[in-house]
């Protein structure tokens, strides 16, 4: 990576760094933090280019999770492990240090964040999606708190969306035998929205409701809450999935 790209990235954090410089430095980051932040480096190097967007996604997530110094010091902290720019060949030893110290919940929000990281820029590049798949599985992030936080950002892995639709259509026909097998009433219900619903509507209900029960809102949760907000959100995607392909 150029210097000429890394140098500004550098610049804004040395900024951050200097905002928060009153504050107290008796608290000490740790091991699995560091963890966190060099997979967030990663990931924001694995498409050749750094950029202030990146930069923004990373310090509102330091912020939610953590307070003012810890935040400050480990910006600090993805300064150094950025400006020395190497390639780390195998994240597994970033991930087992992660798990040894952070929940399902907390693992949800980093995986929540590498993809805002990769989608700042529009795009998901390979090379991104196969760090955030590597995290995730050795994370042991259930396949399908994965995907359905993976749909939020890919919209165009139409593999999984039609077995979304199988899955779904399946389900439902065991437990609503009154319904039709190919019915989207489901769906519709799941979003809280009327059978003749538009796809605009479709979208922003979605919306609304991906918004709620989304990963990053749950920080303070209990565990009961989380559990339902997760498999609500799941629910969610999957409806908005089985109706927008046939819009």
């Amino acid at each position: 990576m150029s210097l000429f790209v890394l140098t500004p990235i550098i610049g804004l954090l040395l900024f951050y760094a200097f905002y928060y410089s009153s504050i107290n430095e008796e608290e000490e980051i740790t091991l699995s933090q560091k963890a966190i932040i060099q997979l967030i480096a990663q990931t924001m190097k694995a498409d050749g280019q750094l950029t202030k967007s990146e930069l923004n996604v990373v310090k509102e997530y330091l912020l939610a999770n953590y307070n003012e110094n810890v935040s400050k010091k480990l910006l600090l902290y993805l300064r150094t492990v950025l400006k020395r720019n190497l390639e780390i060949q195998d994240i597994r030893p970033l991930c087992l240090r992660i798990n040894q110290t952070v929940n399902y919940k907390g693992k949800l929000s980093v995986l929540s964040v590498l993809f805002k990281i990769a989608y700042a820029q529009g795009e998901i590049t390979q090379k991104e999606f196969e760090i955030i798949q590597l995290f995730a599985r050795f994370s042991c992030i259930r396949h399908e708190d994965f995907r359905a936080i993976s749909q939020l950002y890919i919209r165009n892995r139409n593999n999984w969306k039609r077995r979304t639709q199988e899955q779904n259509n399946h389900r439902y026909q065991r437990t609503q035998t009154q319904q039709p097998y190919n019915s989207k009433k489901w769906a519709y219900d799941e979003l809280g929205i009327p059978e003749n619903s538009s796809q605009d509507e479709i979208k922003k209900a979605f919306r609304k409701l991906a918004r709620k029960y989304h990963p990053d809102k749950l920080i303070n949760a209990s565990e009961s809450e989380v559990t339902y907000a997760t498999e609500k959100f799941r629910k969610v995607i999957n409806a908005y999935e089985a109706l927008i392909e046939d819009k």
